[in-house]
């Protein structure tokens, strides 16, 4: 299905009638980014648990991503194109492919990116499906250098497998041993909307509070398999008004967590290490990183 969006906040229906709502919506935002998104794309349709919509957004490319796009909706009635009139930056992107989507379940795409287990949507629904309590389910996303070619590391991790409750999961994220990436995890949409969906004075760092903030209230599963290459930009963080813009952010995301998760003692002395561990490595990603 193809739209042209407005920037209005009313789903599409696929067709006549009563729209079909599906058990997952994939939410993906595009700008100039045709030369990987087939392969994006493809991770996504490969998938052995097919019900499921995906709204692509494109946020008025000029690299023939618009052409792609058209061409992928005409051929999978499961696609949802919308295409804004022209580049509104990607938050005002994001927050128009979140007006859209419909699924019981939420998984957040990057065009950059792709998943590489075909079983990944099979797994979380599974998981989610046969335990009520948790509002989400994560696995593990690899990082890949775009100039090197080769995976650099891994994101994801937690205390154990299996289900996390909500009284591990704070002091597990703020010492480290938990940590949820939005690449590679899918949320029961009731449970992102009671939390008043994203927050967009977060920036990039709006799946960070809601990936642990979720967890917080009601527990999340953990599975270590590999789902999911994430690709990294050596010039991603390049300059130092960035580096300010991005401590205010996480000043906030501290700010939520604190007003909503739960605390538990000793918490305190957690925040500080955490504060000290995240500008450590935000620091040493802006280039200044101090001799060890």
């Amino acid at each position: 299905m193809i739209v042209t969006d407005t920037l209005s906040s009313s789903p599409p229906q696929r067709s006549q009638g009563t729209p079909v709502r599906p058990k997952v919506s994939v939410a993906l935002c595009n700008y100039n980014h045709a030369r990987y998104l087939k392969q994006c794309v493809a991770g996504i349709l490969r998938q052995t648990y097919k019900d499921f919509e995906l709204v692509i957004t494109d946020d008025g490319s000029t690299d023939g991503s618009q052409k792609l796009i058209q061409d992928l909706a005409n051929h999978d009635r499961r696609i949802v194109a919308n295409f804004l009139p022209k580049n509104v930056g990607v938050m005002k992107a994001v927050e128009a492919t979140m007006a859209r989507v419909t699924g019981e379940y939420i998984y957040n795409e990057a065009s950059d990116d792709f998943l590489v287990d075909e079983r990944f949507f099979e797994r979380a629904i599974s998981a989610l499906e046969t335990d009520p309590r948790p509002a989400g389910f994560f696995a593990v996303t690899g990082l890949y250098s775009e100039e090197t070619k080769q995976l650099t590391g891994s994101m994801g991790i937690a205390p154990h497998l299996g289900y996390i409750a909500p009284g591990e999961v704070m002091p597990a994220f703020l010492r480290g041993g938990l940590f949820v990436p939005g690449s590679s995890s899918i949320w029961r949409t009731a449970r992102y909307r009671e939390i008043g969906g994203f927050d967009f004075r977060l920036g990039p760092q709006i799946d960070y509070l809601i990936n642990h903030l979720l967890p917080s209230l009601h527990g999340v599963i953990y599975d270590n398999a590999g789902v999911k290459v994430m690709r990294c930009f050596a010039n991603s963080y390049s300059s130092s008004a960035s580096l300010w813009a991005q401590a205010e952010r996480y000043q906030l995301v501290e700010k939520i967590l604190r007003e909503r998760a739960p605390s538990y003692e000793g918490m305190e002395s957690d925040w500080v290490a955490w504060r000290a561990r995240l500008m450590a490595d935000a620091l040493c990603k802006f280039g200044y990183c101090l001799a060890r």
